[in-house]
């Protein structure tokens, strides 16, 4: 989490093997290889967004699944179909995220896949009065 909410592309994009592969949300088309992750990571430095972790769950030595939340402000820049969610005027929501990543032998990540729906985004002020 702490690359990710330093804008940093190149340390994340270190922790995949060669050919890692990532797709968000599970199911949808994967990025692969490094060209393409540094992409998708330049892109989310560009957000107006925050990672918080809450949990850590290692299987074995080849599995491990975070469950996180991500803030963000919904905007021109910001992911369009957040849009689908019903949110207050300060358009801050709270994405609850699953991330599940597959390492190699050496500990990096060769499949990276995050599930949520868009039932998993609520509306952060919303929630604080006790709404969505």
């Amino acid at each position: 989490m702490d690359a990710i909410n330093r804008r940093d592309p190149d340390t994340l994009v270190s922790l995949y093997a060669v050919d890692g592969t990532f797709e968000d949300p599970a199911g949808t088309k994967q990025i692969a290889g490094e060209a393409a992750l540094r992409d998708l990571y330049e892109w989310v430095a560009r957000l107006d967004v925050r990672f918080e972790m809450i949990s850590v769950h290692p299987v074995g030595d080849r599995f491990v699944a975070f469950r996180f939340d991500v803030f963000q402000k919904i905007g021109a820049e910001n992911e369009p179909g957040a849009a689908r969610v019903a949110f207050d005027a300060s358009g801050e929501v709270r994405q609850e995220v699953i991330d599940v990543f597959e390492l190699d032998v050496d500990g990096k990540i060769t499949r990276a896949r995050a599930y949520w729906g868009y039932s998993n985004v609520h509306s952060v002020n919303l929630e604080a009065a006790g709404g969505a």
